[in-house]
């Protein structure tokens, strides 16, 4: 009964943290075109959230097969990580810069 319970709780851990990202990141993009978020001028905010929490695991995983070889360092994993972050990472900082930029204006105007 042990090893049952233990690969249930293995299946449930693995695939529900899998299900959570999918599924946080799927909400993200779709709730981006709800007309609050869009009056907010927070859709490009929230585009590029989703794609940064897809991106993520993506980028551990190959980050953790670059330290997978005796004489690989956590300088490695870092390297390999931001190498796969290039684009998603600075898109978030710029899409946020943007967002603060363009909510400034708008209350100015009003």
């Amino acid at each position: 009964m042990e090893p049952l319970i233990n690969a249930i709780l293995y299946f449930v851990f693995l695939f529900g943290a899998l299900f959570l990202i999918l599924g946080t990141a799927l909400v993200l993009l779709i709730a981006a075109a709800v007309p609050v978020i869009w009056k907010k001028n927070l859709s490009f905010l929230m585009i590029s959230l989703g794609i940064n929490i897809l991106v993520i695991p993506l980028s551990f995983f190959i980050g953790g097969m670059a330290t997978d070889s005796p004489g690989s360092t956590m300088h490695d994993f870092w390297e390999v990580f931001l190498f796969i972050q290039i684009f998603p990472f600075p898109l978030v900082l710029l899409s946020l810069v943007w967002w603060l930029v363009r909510r400034k204006k708008e209350k100015v105007h009003v």
